[in-house]
Parts: C-alpha cells; sequence; structure tokens
C-alpha cells in the first residue's frame, strides 16, 4: 500500500495494493500490518456496505465523542465524489474540507481520521461503497 498525499493533516488517501492477469485482479483492501506501519494503531469494530444509485446524496456524517469514528473507506463499483471536512476545532486545517472521487477504476481508498464529517455523492449509474469504523454507531451522538 502507498500513502498519498491530501491537504488535510492526517487525512491519507491510500494506493493500495493491485495485480491483474488473465483471471481477472486482485486487490488488498486492508493490512493490519502495513496500515498500522503507514498511519496508525487501529482496531475496526463494523465494516459496511452501501449501494447508492446517481445522484444518491449520503452524509455529511458525524459522530460526537465518546462515539466519534476513524473510518477506512472505498468505491468497488462504480464511482463517487466523496467529501471530508475537518471539524478538529484545534487543528491547523480546520474547517477545511478535500474532495476526492473513489472508483472501482482508480482503487484509492481514503482514510478518515476521527473529528471529521464525511459524505458522497454517487456519480455513476450505481455505486457499491465499502467502509470500515472503529467504533459503534450512537443515535443519540450523530
Amino acid at each position: 500500500m502507498k500513502i498519498l498525499k491530501t491537504n488535510i493533516l492526517d487525512l491519507k488517501l491510500i494506493q493500495p495494493k493491485f495485480s491483474q492477469d488473465n483471471r481477472g485482479c486482485f486487490s488488498e483492501i486492508f493490512n493490519k500490518k502495513d496500515f498500522e506501519n503507514l498511519i496508525n494503531k487501529i482496531n475496526f469494530v463494523q465494516f459496511n456496505s452501501v449501494i447508492s444509485h446517481k445522484g444518491a446524496l449520503r452524509g455529511l456524517h458525524f459522530q460526537n465523542p465518546p462515539y466519534d469514528q476513524a473510518k477506512l473507506v472505498s468505491c468497488i463499483s462504480g464511482e463517487v465524489m466523496d467529501v471530508v471536512v475537518d471539524l478538529r476545532t484545534n487543528s491547523p486545517t480546520y474547517g477545511c474540507y478535500e474532495s476526492i472521487n473513489l472508483s472501482e477504476k482508480n482503487k484509492l481508498q481514503l482514510f478518515i481520521p476521527k473529528g471529521f464529517a464525511h459524505g458522497y455523492i454517487t456519480l455513476s449509474k450505481k455505486a457499491i461503497f465499502l467502509y470500515a469504523v472503529d467504533n459503534f454507531y450512537e443515535p443519540k451522538y450523530e
């Protein structure tokens, strides 16, 4: 896996390992050892899949502490425009946002630390979006 630069502190764009041959392709979605060596310790507690149709807008989602969540997101089919906003008041990039297209073609992933609002809009006819979170959903803290 390779880490690509973003304009927001601690937000990581990830290019996972990918190989292709005449049988198809293989992509390593998550490797705990590599992730922790390059980014940070993480303990994902839930993995989610969302199917959305063109124009569907999801978010901006955010949970307050103690139920705040770090997320690892990717689009494995179709394409989305993913948007994150830094809501960490002590961050030099507080209030800044980043917009990144994630798709089955570019295979990119985005690691979103705790303290960010997150959402996306579906650009393709249909998209399958995967994400892992390190804390459980708690509606009272949303």
